[in-house]
């Protein structure tokens, strides 16, 4: 227990350095696994917000609602550049589509 407690205050430790050293990038850090995370620009929080009516970070439990989210998110050009770097630029497009889809899935979940 004390370990796991050690390590939560370590990563929120460097999180917040992480947020001083790059406060010129408006957005939020979000864990999209254990050992990714990624910088989410403001700009598609409020993008986000818009399409959906629902903040970002903030849990959506009705399944249709869900989906829709997800849908939004797939959408966003923020998504699309980011599966490409996550893949390659030159991977298939069915590729980059699956890996958008499972980073937005992780992003929403």
């Amino acid at each position: 227990m004390v370990e796991t407690k050690r390590c939560v205050n370590a990563l929120l430790a460097a999180m917040e350095l992480v947020r001083e050293e790059c406060a010129e990038e408006e957005g939020a850090y979000r864990a999209l696994t254990e050992d990714l995370w990624v910088h989410v620009p403001k700009e598609f929080m409020e993008e986000f917000e818009r399409a959906t009516g629902h903040k970002l970070g903030n849990p959506i439990t009705d399944e249709s609602l869900r989906k829709e989210a997800i849908e939004a998110c797939m959408r966003a050009a923020w998504a699309t550049r980011l599966a490409e770097k996550m893949v390659g630029a030159e991977a298939p497009e069915e590729v980059k589509e699956m890996m958008k889809r499972k980073l937005c899935e992780r992003l929403i979940s």
